[in-house]
């Protein structure tokens, strides 16, 4: 993955990270955030769709360390603005408790079933 640092145009691994040069932290805004997500190769599903923006996120990088403006499509920071909404509640604690309260009973069913079947089989 590729991603741009929005205030300096420096190029990361991942969106999410301070800047190595600038110690810009995207996470501070939502809206940081969301130009973060559209100037990352992680706003694509698609191996070749990712491989083509990262061409087109290398001129965004060189434009930002110009101090020349970037025109983000409204319409795509609309969606993003959308699925971050949407995944916002989402971490891997609530995921986890989530997982745990939806097979925790399917699993004391089998630990019960098991049980059963040692019992009959000493019978």
């Amino acid at each position: 993955m590729v991603a741009i640092c929005i205030q300096c145009g420096v190029e990361k691994t991942t969106l999410y990270e301070k800047c190595r040069k600038c110690a810009f932290e995207p996470r501070k805004t939502q809206e940081n955030l969301i130009k973060s997500v559209y100037l990352s190769s992680a706003r694509f599903d698609s191996e070749v769709d990712k491989k083509e923006y990262e061409l087109e996120l290398r001129s965004y990088a060189e434009r930002i360390r110009k101090r020349l403006p970037i025109a983000f499509d409204p319409v795509e920071v609309e969606r993003l603005r959308i699925q971050h909404a949407e995944t916002d509640g989402f971490n891997e604690k609530s995921t986890v408790r989530y997982l745990f309260k939806v097979f925790l009973p399917g699993l004391i069913l089998l630990l019960e079933l098991i049980c059963v079947v040692i019992a009959l089989n000493q019978l």
